[in-house]
């Protein structure tokens, strides 16, 4: 799709039809392939005593039901229009505010590939990145990830079997929920009251192959 100003092309909307209004940080983010784009919901409205979030309240409500429209006017780098509007209907829960906690996530390990089973969705674009596998000693093995299930799972596929053996997950900090809480911290939380590490590092789940 084309790219540049093309936040005109969406709306987001009650279930009244009222505009949500400046719903998105407009900041175009792009999957490499141009084929992806993620809508990024404006953080300065979420997090709570933030000046926008005074100012316009938050973006989403707990259990409200939300339109993302998507104008048929918005044009591919061909040229070509989608012809007609684009409606995606969904509806909000309760806000996630924990950050996250692998101990609750299972594995399931065959020589042909490892599968990592989540208490909830995660990031599709994370799970690329900050999902590897290693041998015990720290060397990693060559595969790929394959997200499943609506990203409450993913699947390592070794390029070669793996032997029977100690193996580790390593899963980066970086890696979040849907709501934005990674490894490290929740992405709703008050600076001023943590204390800051000078490092932070990846969880480490350990599992055997037979």
């Amino acid at each position: 799709m084309q790219r540049g100003d093309i936040f005109r092309y969406f709306r987001l909307s009650d279930s009244n039809g009222t505009d949500v209004p400046e719903p998105f940080r407009e900041t175009e983010l792009w999957s490499k392939d141009g084929r992806r784009l993620t809508l990024w919901l404006h953080p300065g409205r979420q997090k709570t005593g933030v000046n926008l979030n005074l100012d316009l309240g938050p973006v989403l409500l707990p259990g409200r039901s939300y339109t993302l429209e998507i104008s048929g006017q918005w044009k591919s780098q061909a040229g070509n229009s989608l012809g007609k509007d684009i409606l995606k209907n969904f509806r909000t829960h309760s806000a996630e505010r924990a950050k996250l906690n692998p101990a609750k996530w299972k594995i399931n390990a065959t020589r042909d590939a490892v599968l990592i089973q989540f208490d909830k969705p995660l990031d599709w674009a994370l799970l690329q990145t900050q999902v590897a596998i290693h041998l015990a000693d720290g060397r990693p093995i060559t595969g790929s990830i394959e997200t499943l299930r609506e990203e409450t799972a993913c699947r390592f596929v070794p390029r070669q079997p793996l032997a029977a053996g100690r193996y580790e997950a390593v899963i980066g900090w970086e890696l979040e929920d849907l709501a934005g809480n990674n490894l490290q911290r929740p992405f709703e939380v008050d600076l001023t009251k943590i204390k800051h590490t000078n490092r932070a590092l990846p969880a480490r789940l350990s599992f055997t192959v037979d």
